[in-house]
């Protein structure tokens, strides 16, 4: 099945979007690549959610 998707702000003052099962993977994930800027993990609950996320972020 499909993880839910979180949002996470990266050093670049843009975001990640990241599946992962919960938000202790995401913080992994995020160390792992050593890519964050302030935490601040938001967990996208609706798929148009989502893809309205990665529009705004296509767009910076």
């Amino acid at each position: 099945g499909l993880s839910p998707a979180y949002a996470y702000p990266d050093l670049s003052g843009g975001f990640q979007i990241v599946e992962a099962d919960n938000v202790e993977e995401v913080m992994a994930l995020a160390a792992f690549y050593e890519d964050v800027g302030e935490i601040s993990i938001s967990p996208i609950v609706e798929a148009d959610e989502l893809i309205e996320i990665r529009e705004q972020v296509s767009k910076l």
